[in-house]
């Protein structure tokens, strides 16, 4: 009876912490509802793309107090030497600078273009720099725990930054 408790309880805590894992973003985004595209999954598991102007049609709607636009995606690029699997969320900008993030070092996002807020699980330090859409974007602040869906580091940038990342191709792929 007592390995049979034990098993119980081990696959309880694993599975709570495996939850915990998979919505660690969604809980800091702070979010009580999400506009995505119709037919769409969801802002995490779909690609949902939407007009820029369905932000400050839902901010007109009553009793909505703020409206946001983000961009999530799923990137794999050299940092710290060795090529690193990270979520890249782009914030709107100036109104989210990742300041209800809690970091362990540095600081939130001071300016429109060249920042990043990075999980320290990606081994990056602040100051560190990471190229992304053949531009040079630099580590201004470390998190610790916040991970996408899939395991995966997030890294933070605002939404303008993102969006030359979701734009950037080769040129013989255009």
């Amino acid at each position: 009876v007592a390995l049979l408790f034990t098993v119980v309880l081990a696959m309880a805590g694993i599975h709570q912490g495996l939850v915990d894992d998979a919505t660690v973003l969604v809980r800091a985004a702070g979010a009580d509802l999400w506009v995505v595209q119709q037919g769409t999954r969801g802002p995490f598991a779909d690609a949902s793309r939407l007009d820029p102007s369905v932000e400050q049609r839902v901010a007109a709607v009553a009793g909505v107090r703020r409206a946001r636009s983000f961009t999530y995606q799923i990137l794999q690029r050299e940092a710290a030497g060795q090529q690193r699997r990270f979520a890249l969320v782009g914030l709107s900008w100036p109104d989210d600078g990742a300041r209800g993030v809690p970091l362990v070092a540095g600081r939130a996002l001071a300016q429109g273009h060249g920042e990043l807020v990075a999980d320290a699980s990606l081994g990056l330090e602040v100051g560190a720099t990471v190229s992304l859409a053949r531009e040079e974007l630099r580590v201004v602040g470390l998190t610790r725990q916040l991970l996408g869906s899939g395991g995966d580091a997030v890294v933070l940038a605002t939404l303008a930054a993102a969006q030359l990342v979701v734009a950037d191709a080769p040129t013989d792929a255009v």
